[in-house]
């Protein structure tokens, strides 16, 4: 993730290969390493541009199960929102406001209150929540077409043209969309 500050946040093997580290390379080209206490491993996704950072957390392999937030002070808080299913945070706002899936359900999580709202289109096998904005505008995609959430509604199902899958990752201020299309065996990025 990145956010308007240029700071980036993700994750790497550590030196030894015998675990992940998260990092935050501010815009300078500092890094600063940092874990997040799980036996199973940790998935680093977004940094929002108070230094907020979202990802998942696992208690048994490589599958993140719960959602972390990561304060600037190094605080950690767990969210389980689906308590039944393996989730990860994908995007938070300067609001505080979580976007994240499980694979099959979307969730918003407003980490101020732990309030929550699981999110399933109808008729969909398949709903899942990864950037949002400061103005709650959510992306995601459903059943491989990509989707724009906000308000409580769903804004269409894109999809490439000729493409087999569509997805939307990432959404700023101004409504520009990045994602990543499939077409004739290849992955395609597209803003």
């Amino acid at each position: 993730g990145i956010n308007n500050l240029g700071q980036i946040v993700g994750d790497t093997l550590s030196e030894n290969g015998q675990g992940r580290r998260g990092f935050i390379r501010d815009a300078n080209g500092n890094f600063e390493e940092f874990d997040i206490p799980s036996p199973g491993g940790f998935q680093v996704n977004d940094i929002n541009d108070l230094g907020r950072i979202v990802g998942g957390v696992s208690a048994s392999g490589n599958n993140a199960c719960d959602t972390f937030l990561r304060e600037p002070n190094g605080g950690l808080q767990y969210f389980n929102v689906l308590s039944t299913r393996c989730e990860t945070a994908y995007g938070i706002n300067d609001h505080g406001i979580v976007s994240g899936t499980d694979g099959y359900l979307a969730f918003v999580l407003d980490t101020a209150d732990g309030s929550y709202d699981i999110v399933e289109f109808p008729g969909a096998t398949q709903t899942q929540f990864f950037g949002i904005n400061n103005l709650g505008q959510i992306v995601g995609e459903i059943d491989n077409k990509g989707v724009l959430y906000s308000n409580g509604k769903y804004t269409g199902n894109f999809n490439y043209p000729a493409a087999s899958l569509t997805w939307f990752f990432d959404i700023n201020d101004q409504g520009t969309i990045a994602g990543t299309y499939q077409m004739n065996g290849g992955q395609h990025g597209f803003v």
